[in-house]
C-alpha cells in the first residue's frame, strides 16, 4: 500500500527530535544511541514547549518510566548505565546536560567475523578461472553514511579474507559528510594498505558519492559495493571471468544473499546467513518500484549456475568496465541521495546497447537493515523517479502518472542533458525494452513474482 500524497520524512524527523529534546530529559541519550543521525537534525525553537512544561509543573521523564511505562526501556538500558563525565555547555554531540553514554572507540584490530556458508553450486567450485595476470584489476567504490563500525569493519575484513587482493587496485570508501564519530578514517586506513577514504565536504547522497568515488580511477573495472556486506568465497573471479567473454557493454552482478537481522557479533554463523535463489531484478510500471523474481518463473529451462540476463538491477552491487561507465553516461547527477537511479540505469543500459547479467557463481551477503541510520528525504527519491520516467518512458509515461498521481506535483528539474545523452547514444524506445527485455511489464500492473526485501525467501531484495 502507498500514500496518495507526498510525505516528507524530514518533517517527521524534526517532530521526533522536538519531542525528545523537550520531554526525555537525560534519557534522550538512549534515543540518540538508537537513532544517531537525529543528533544533526535542527529541532527549531523549543522555548515555548519548554516553558509550557515548566508552567504545568510536569514530572520528569524518569517518573513516567517508573510509574507509567517501565517496559519502555530494556532491563539492560536503565538510567544508571549513564556515566557522568562532567558538565558541558558546548552543545557538542554526545555532551548533553553533562551526561553521555559510556562507549569505546572502534578498534581496527578488534575481533574477526563469522565466515558465511558456501552456498555456491558445487559446479562453481570446480570452475578453473583465468590466472590473475589475465584478469582485469578493479577499484571498489563504497559510499558510507552513519554506518556502525562493526558492520563496516566486517565488510573489509571479509573482503580481504575472500578476495585475491592482487586483483584489487584500490578500495575507495566515500565518506558522505559523516559526523566525527562515524568517519572511521584512521580505522579504515589501518585495515588494509589498499583502502582509501574520500571525504565529501557536504552530503551528496549515495548516487553522487558513487560518481565522486569513480573520479580518476585507472582500473579497467569498477565495482560498486555497500558498507554492510560479507563476501562469499571466490566472489570476484566469476564476475571478472564473465566480463572477459561478454561485450564491454555488459554489467554483471552477483547473487545477493542475506545477512539476517539482528546482525551483531554475538549471532553465530548458523543463524546469521540465508541463501537467496537465483532471481532477476524487475519493477512495476505504475511506480517504478524495484523488486526481485525467481528466474524460474520467467525461464523454466534455466539451469543453475549459468549466468542469466536481468531486466533491472538493484543498483548497490555491480561491476562495470570503467570505459563503459563513462561512455554510457554514469549516473544522472541531477538526482539526489538515492532512489530511482537503479531503474534509470537499467533502462538506459538495455535500450542503449548494454546488457545486465547475474552471475550465480559469485555470491555476496548483504544486511537488509530494518531502518536507516540517517535521514532520507522521500521527496528527493520521488524527484529522482520522476526524472527517470520523464526521460525514458516515452508513451508509457501516462501509465506511470496514472499509477502514481502524486507525481504530478513533483518537479523533475532540468532533464535536457539526459535527453541529449539518450539521443547521443542512439537508444531504442522504451517500447523496445518491453517487447524484447521485459514483456510482462506491459501485460500486468504487478509483474509476476515481484517481491521486495523481506518477502522473498528470507528477504531477498535491495536497497540501502
Amino acid at each position: 500500500l502507498k500514500r496518495p500524497y507526498v510525505f516528507h520524512n524530514e518533517v517527521s524527523s524534526i517532530n521526533s527530535k522536538r519531542m525528545a529534546e523537550v520531554w526525555l530529559d537525560d534519557y534522550k541519550e538512549y534515543y540518540y544511541k538508537n537513532e544517531p543521525f537525529m543528533r544533526s537534525i535542527d529541532a527549531g525553537d523549543l522555548s515555548e514547549r519548554i516553558e509550557l512544561r515548566k508552567r504545568l509543573h510536569c514530572k520528569p521523564f524518569e517518573w513516567y518510566i517508573k510509574e507509567v511505562y517501565p517496559e519502555v526501556l530494556p532491563k539492560t538500558a536503565r538510567f544508571p548505565a549513564l556515566s557522568v563525565v562532567g558538565p558541558s555547555s558546548s552543545g557538542a554531540p554526545g555532551a548533553t546536560n553533562g551526561l553521555k553514554l559510556a562507549q569505546s572507540r572502534p578498534s581496527a584490530a578488534k575481533g574477526g567475523y563469522n565466515p558465511p556458508p558456501d552456498y555456491r553450486d558445487r559446479r562453481c567450485k570446480n570452475v578453473v578461472h583465468p590466472s590473475p595476470s589475465k584478469l582485469p584489476t578493479v577499484t571498489l567504490v563504497i559510499p558510507y553514511l552513519m554506518e556502525a563500525w562493526f558492520q563496516i569493519r566486517n565488510t573489509v575484513v571479509s573482503l580481504v579474507a575472500a578476495t585475491n587482493m592482487d586483483l584489487v587496485d584500490e578500495v575507495r570508501f566515500v565518506d558522505d559528510e559523516n559526523p566525527s564519530d562515524h568517519k572511521f578514517r584512521d580505522e579504515l586506513l589501518a585495515l588494509h594498505p589498499k583502502v582509501r577514504v574520500i571525504s565529501n565536504k557536504k552530503r551528496l547522497g549515495l548516487t553522487r558519492s558513487k560518481v565522486v568515488g569513480c573520479e580518476n580511477v585507472t582500473s579497467p573495472v569498477i565495482i560498486f559495493l555497500e558498507p554492510h556486506l560479507v563476501f562469499g568465497s571466490q566472489w570476484l573471479e566469476p564476475l571478472l571471468s564473465r566480463m572477459l567473454v561478454t561485450p564491454r557493454s555488459t554489467v554483471v552482478m552477483p547473487v545477493i544473499d542475506v545477512i539476517n537481522d539482528p546482525y551483531t557479533e554475538e549471532v553465530p554463523a548458523s543463524r546469521l546467513y540465508s541463501a537467496a535463489g537465483p532471481s532477476i531484478g524487475i519493477f512495476d510500471l505504475q511506480a517504478l518500484k524495484f523488486g526481485w523474481s525467481d528466474i524460474r518463473r520467467h525461464n523454466r529451462s534455466y539451469r543453475d549456475p549459468e549466468p542469466f540476463p536481468s531486466p533491472a538491477m538493484a543498483g548497490g552491487i555491480f561491476a562495470i568496465w570503467n570505459s563503459y561507465w563513462e561512455d554510457s553516461g554514469r549516473y544522472d547527477e541531477g538526482m539526489g541521495e538515492w532512489g530511482g537511479e537503479n531503474i534509470e540505469m537499467s533502462i538506459r543500459l538495455w535500450t542503449c546497447g548494454g546488457r545486465i547479467e547475474v552471475v550465480p557463481c559469485s555470491r555476496i551477503f548483504h544486511w537488509f537493515r530494518p531502518k536507516r541510520p540517517y535521514v532520507f528525504h522521500g521527496g528527493v527519491g520521488n524527484r529522482n523517479t520522476k526524472r527517470t520516467a520523464v526521460v525514458w518512458l516515452d508513451e508509457y509515461l501516462s501509465t506511470f502518472m496514472e499509477g502514481s498521481p502524486y507525481m504530478a506535483e513533483i518537479d523533475a528539474g532540468d532533464v535536457s542533458s539526459r535527453v541529449a545523452l539518450r539521443k547521443k547514444l542512439q537508444c531504442k524506445p522504451f517500447k523496445w525494452y518491453i517487447q524484447n527485455i521485459f514483456p510482462e511489464l506491459e501485460t500486468t500492473s504487478r509483474p509476476r513474482g515481484l517481491t521486495h526485501r523481506g518477502q522473498q525467501g528470507r528477504g531477498h531484495a535491495h536497497r540501502e
